[in-house]
C-alpha cells in the first residue's frame, strides 16, 4: 500500500489545484490505496481538479517537466522503434527514441509496474514526463 506521503503529496496537489473537498479526496486515496488501484486515476474519476492544472502542480511535486497537450512534437517512426505493447499496457507516449535515450510521457509518475517494464524491455536511459491523459 502507499505510504500517508505519497497520498498526502497527492492531496496537496489536487489542492493546489482547486480542490476544494481534500477530506473527501483523502479518503478516496485512502480506499483506493487499500485496493491497490492506481491513486492517478482515482483523482481523475472523482472529477474534483482540473485535470490540466492537477497535473502541472503533480509535476512540480515530483519534480518531473509537464508537458501540455499539443506541446509536444513526436520524432517520425516512432511506431518502429518502440513496443506498442508497452505504450498501449501502461498507457505510455513515446516522444523520442534513439539508439541509448527514450523520453517518454506518461500521466501516472507512480507506476512502477510501467517504469518496470520500460526498462526491462528498453534498456535505454529514459527521461520521464508528465503529461495529461489526453
Amino acid at each position: 500500500m502507499p505510504g500517508p506521503n505519497l497520498i498526502e503529496l497527492i492531496v496537496r496537489s489536487a489542492a493546489a489545484a482547486g480542490c476544494r473537498d481534500t477530506a473527501h479526496l483523502r479518503t478516496v486515496l485512502e480506499d483506493a490505496a487499500d485496493r491497490r488501484q492506481p491513486l492517478v486515476d482515482r483523482v481523475l474519476d472523482e472529477n474534483v481538479v482540473d485535470e490540466e492544472r492537477f497535473f502541472q502542480e503533480l509535476a512540480a511535486a515530483v519534480n518531473l517537466p509537464y508537458i501540455a497537450e499539443g506541446q509536444t512534437d513526436p520524432q517520425e517512426g516512432l511506431h518502429n522503434r518502440f513496443p506498442a505493447r508497452l505504450a498501449l499496457r501502461h498507457r505510455i507516449f513515446p516522444t523520442h527514441v534513439t539508439g541509448m535515450e527514450a523520453t517518454l510521457l506518461t500521466y501516472n509518475p507512480f507506476d512502477l509496474g510501467a517504469r518496470q517494464a520500460v526498462g526491462q524491455d528498453l534498456r535505454k536511459r529514459v527521461h520521464w514526463q508528465l503529461a495529461s491523459r489526453h
